[in-house]
């Protein structure tokens, strides 16, 4: 499933499509156009990064 660049509206020359939410196009990277996104800003980002949800509650409660 594809969505629309992250700089689909803050920009008049991008009209392009990624494959996932947040990621901006091509022809925006290349132009540095548009808000620069880091790795961590999307939850899925950091579930990836600190593992499971159920392993993180499990390392909160023995705590």
């Amino acid at each position: 499933m594809s969505s629309y660049c992250a700089n689909y509206y803050g920009s008049i020359n991008c009209h392009n499509v990624v494959n996932r939410f947040g990621d901006r196009c091509k022809l925006c990277l290349a132009l540095k156009s548009g808000a620069s996104l880091s790795d961590g800003l999307l939850p899925e980002d950091c579930q990836r990064s600190k593992g499971s949800v159920v392993d993180g509650a499990r390392r909160h409660h023995q705590r």
